[in-house]
């Protein structure tokens, strides 16, 4: 060994007395010898085994490098060179030093047939310009490298810089919420537990006051008050993105929230459900008319969890308020023992959190001889007053709804049991919060009918959940939303899905309401946005591409809302909404007739929007169409139409906590036939 080390003694190491010792302070190990030559181990490797570069085993079966032979390697260049031959070079890396897009590279390896992912020094060295050595190529690259992050830094200052500049502009753009009228404006803030008469306290109040507006979370709710008040011979509109009913001599229109227009300076406006300021979806609404309003009297109604956020929004633009709570006028309590589904008591309200959990209890309800009646977000708003009609007028014994009942419905309910205490909000299932236990279970005990209200469930862990939360104060709510006007979008740059993206990026609040206004979520319009081709979005113009983000498109009528874009780009008139099923046997069928009742919302929503009205001819007929659909789609589910939850396979019945969309045969059936056609 000591013959194959030769004299020159490793820098820092001692000759020592024994051979062993000898040999090593002659010689090293693969590791500090590619550290001492300054290339990657792998690549003194690959030398050696190639004889390149002369080594031997030790005794302990160790690789080592006779030290004379490190040190000529480490100092000429020429010796260097063989070893770095064999580096495998990263194709980013080549891309950079080669000052071309790393596709290009991926061209120029395959046509000379090297490897895209193991290509070597060696096998493209002074190739395309590259320098003929390593050490040339490397300070290239860092060189590269060095300029590429200097032109990253230079463009995030850029960035920066024009990223200030649009918030500062869009800030200076901000709504200016001190109008005249803020002196003289009566702002009343009734807040307090569901079924304490809020509503019909304001309801009195814009009766009074001759003229108005009722402004409500879902259409439902503002034909509920539209129905009522023209019962008692009250006139009073209805407007909604859908629909327009206008009553001869009417001062007062109940509209959902959407539809209000802020310029309005009649009498008063009763703006109700106040927590869903705290909405990062729909809550820009709710900002919008508490702080845009010019009527001389507001009435702003919700639960007690609201007051902190509407005192700061009020605050902020010095308006002066008076503040009043409510209490229940029929007492609340917890049950102590799970209700049976099949011994409900009448006037009970089912609780579940999907259409087709809601379905699937009523078809069960009614299968043990129950009167069922159901409440759910697809249904039309036409088909949900009638079913909770029934539910009120006692046709109907239970009513199975979903979280929409905890919107302000008014229904006679001594009890609310809840199915499930879980919910999927779109992002995650998730436990309810103490604020939907408070708003969905306060719908039991209505007043003149009930002496006292009950929260239920059919599991005794559900109701020591339900418990808990319902003893506990709900979170106040602590920011509001805002969304984007079209000037404030035609201010950025790019597509209408980027600036949609960009403004709310930039969260162009004053500093002063930042803490407690943000900027709205916006995923939807963005999505609807991304549809759009560049071309399109400028043929019908910034404001029109906006407007049509607005639209009501839901995930199973986005296609048709795709299909009304294309129309109104090329001047055509909007299309026919799809032709629903023309016997409802199924629940495949009521879901085949509620996604042509949401395409036929979007179409009378198109149709009634000033951008967009030449393009929607078919109006009327639409409509009738819609409503001769809703009307049987209603037939449908008083007829006991069967809407069990069934395999989609086989279509075998499932269990009401089952799952998914198999049942267990038809899973395995299906796990061993992929398995077989993997096999073959």
């Amino acid at each position: 060994m000591l013959d194959r080390c030769g004299e020159t003694i490793r820098p820092g190491a001692k000759a020592g007395k024994t051979s062993r010792m000898q040999v090593v302070s002659r010689s090293y190990r693969t590791q500090p010898a590619a550290r001492r030559i300054g290339l990657p181990e792998k690549a003194l490797l690959a030398a050696v085994e190639r004889g390149i570069v002369p080594a031997f085993r030790d005794p302990d079966d160790r690789l080592r490098i006779p030290a004379s032979t490190v040190d000529a390697f480490a100092t000429r260049e020429e010796l260097s060179e063989k070893i770095a031959g064999f580096i495998i070079l990263k194709t980013r890396d080549l891309a950079v030093a080669c000052g071309v897009h790393r596709s290009s590279i991926y061209r120029r390896l395959r046509k000379l047939g090297i490897s895209t992912t193991r290509a070597t020094w060696g096998e493209v060295r002074a190739r395309w310009e590259l320098p003929a050595t390593y050490a040339r190529y490397q300070q290239v690259l860092d060189d590269n490298w060095r300029a590429i992050q200097e032109e990253r830094q230079a463009q995030k200052v850029r960035e920066e810089a024009e990223k200030s500049m649009l918030r500062e502009q869009l800030i200076a753009a901000f709504p200016d919420w001190r109008h005249e009228q803020r002196a003289n404006q009566r702002v009343t803030v009734l807040l307090g537990e569901a079924n304490s008469a809020k509503t019909w306290a304001a309801l009195e109040r814009l009766i009074a006051t001759g003229s108005g507006w009722y402004l409500a979370p879902l259409r439902l709710l503002a034909y509920e008050i539209y129905d009522s008040l023209n019962r008692r011979g009250i006139a009073c509109n209805l407007l909604t993105g859908e629909e327009e009913l206008d009553v001869r001599g009417a001062q007062i229109t109940a509209a959902t929230i959407e539809m209000f227009d802020a310029r309005f300076r009649g009498g008063c406006v009763v703006l109700d459900e106040a927590h869903m300021l705290g909405d990062p979806d729909r809550g820009w609404a709710w900002t919008r008319a508490l702080m845009e309003a010019r009527a001389e009297e507001m009435l702003v109604l919700g639960p007690l969890a609201a007051r902190p956020l509407v005192e700061q929004l009020l605050d902020a633009v010095g308006q002066p308020f008076t503040f009043e709570q409510s209490s229940r006028l029929v007492p609340l309590r917890m049950a102590t023992t799970p209700y049976k589904l099949r011994e409900l008591p009448a006037r009970t309200i089912v609780v579940a959190f999907s259409r087709s959990l809601v379905l699937a209890l009523k078809a069960d309800l009614e299968q043990m001889g129950r009167k069922v009646s159901i409440v759910y977000g697809a249904l039309p708003p036409e088909v949900r007053r009638r079913q909770a009609d029934r539910f009120a007028c006692g046709e109907a014994e239970i009513c199975v709804a979903t979280d929409a009942i905890g919107m302000g419905l008014n229904l006679p309910a001594d009890a609310v049991c809840f199915y499930e205490t879980q919910k999927y909000d779109g992002r995650r299932v998730r436990p309810l919060s103490a604020m939907e236990v408070h708003q969905i279970g306060g719908r039991a005990g209505r007043f003149g009918l009930a002496e006292q209200g009950v929260i239920t469930a059919l599991k005794k862990g559900d109701i020591e959940f339900l418990r808990q939360q319902f003893e506990r104060t709900p979170s106040p709510i602590r920011q509001a939303y805002v969304a984007p006007s079209v000037s404030d979008l035609a201010l950025l740059p790019g597509r209408l899905a980027a600036r949609l993206l960009r403004w709310r990026e930039l969260e162009s609040i004053p500093v002063s309401m930042r803490s407690f206004i943000k900027t709205a979520d916006l995923e939807d319009r963005i999505e609807l946005a991304s549809l759009l081709e560049p071309e399109e979005e400028a043929a019908v113009g910034l404001g029109a591409a906006v407007k049509l983000t607005h639209a009501p498109a839901r995930p199973e009528s986005r296609f048709y809302w795709r299909w009304c874009a294309t129309a109104i780009v090329k001047g055509d008139p909007l299309p026919f909404p799809p032709e629903p099923p023309k016997d409802l046997a199924s629940s495949i069928d009521l879901a085949r007739a509620e996604q042509v009742i949401a395409c036929a919302d979007l179409y009378l929503w198109l149709a009634r929007t000033p951008e967009f009205r030449a393009f929607g001819p078919c109006y009327e007929e639409v409509r009738r169409a819609r409503y001769a659909l809703a009307e049987h789609i209603d037939q449908a589910l008083l007829s006991r139409l069967d809407t069990r939850k069934r395999c989609a396979s086989c279509g075998r019945v499932l269990p009401l906590h089952h799952r998914y969309r198999l049942c267990e045969n038809c899973y395995l059936d299906r796990s061993y036939d992929y398995w077989d056609d993997d096999i073959s």
